[in-house]
């Protein structure tokens, strides 16, 4: 691929080869590297997004595809709040064009010191661990989730958050040491050791101000050691908060019928 030579980039390449998940190509890209990202929630985060190299996420998605970067993580279709056609598909495509070089020493400035979003789009664990390693070493802070918290590389846990629904599954991946970061329905209460996350309505509602990931520094992984997680309601539109709903009531059913 050639790409465009000119001022320092607005995005990199950060890993290109096969997903860990199932073994197609995927490429991961780090994009806000000069003009800051004005994701209301995150905060001016370099954002990291991980797509299928060779299908675009839109399709990917309709076609069971994104297997590849999103594994078997419950909110594939059942309460996922990315809008694929928006900054997803304008990376996929941007890179396609050539934009976005491969990351070199030149670029580390870039990241130095920076807040990184680990996982814009994508579970990071469809990258190796020493892309994330190299990256983060070189941030000021970072906040990162993983849905394959189960079979992923553990060392991840250093640097991610497990992602969870259920207070099962949330005590289940605190055994194998992982910190959670678990998205509840309303009617749902907080367990005794979560805190409300800081950049969700209901901490605004109940504090007259949220705060953004770049101003929280919660979810940046490391090992769990009784300390509170913090847990949001499902956001999005209403077609998001239903399809959460229905994944939620199947999971109970699940877990019922096992009982």
């Amino acid at each position: 691929m050639v790409h465009i030579v000119g001022p320092p980039p607005q995005g990199v390449v950060l890993f290109r080869g096969p997903s860990l998940l199932d073994g197609s190509p995927v490429v991961c890209v780090a994009t806000g590297l000069i003009h800051p990202s004005d994701n209301r929630a995150t905060g001016p985060m370099i954002q990291c997004w991980i797509l299928r190299e060779d299908v675009d996420p839109v399709t990917a998605e309709r076609t069971g595809q994104d297997a590849s970067v999103c594994g078997d993580c419950a909110l594939r279709g059942n309460g996922c709040y990315v809008i694929l056609h928006q900054a997803p598909l304008q990376v996929w495509r941007a890179y396609h064009a050539g934009y976005y070089p491969s990351f070199q020493k030149k670029h580390a400035h870039l990241f130095r010191g920076r807040e990184v979003r680990v996982g814009a789009y994508g579970d990071p664990a469809a990258v190796p661990t020493r892309v994330w390693e190299r990256v983060l070493r070189l941030a000021g802070a970072h906040t990162g989730y993983t849905h394959q918290w189960r079979t992923c590389d553990q060392a991840l846990r250093q640097w991610l958050m497990a992602s969870v629904e259920t207070p099962e599954q949330l005590q289940e991946a605190r055994v194998l040491g992982w910190r959670t970061y678990r998205v509840r329905l309303s009617e749902e209460p907080l367990l005794e050791d979560e805190f409300v996350c800081p950049k969700s309505d209901e901490y605004e509602a109940e504090h007259g101000h949220r705060l953004m990931c770049v101003q929280c520094n919660a979810c940046r992984g490391g090992e769990w050691a009784g300390q509170a997680t913090p847990a949001t309601i499902v956001h999005g539109g209403i077609p998001v908060r239903v399809r959460y709903q229905r994944l939620r009531l199947s999971q109970r059913q699940a877990g019922a019928a096992s009982s």
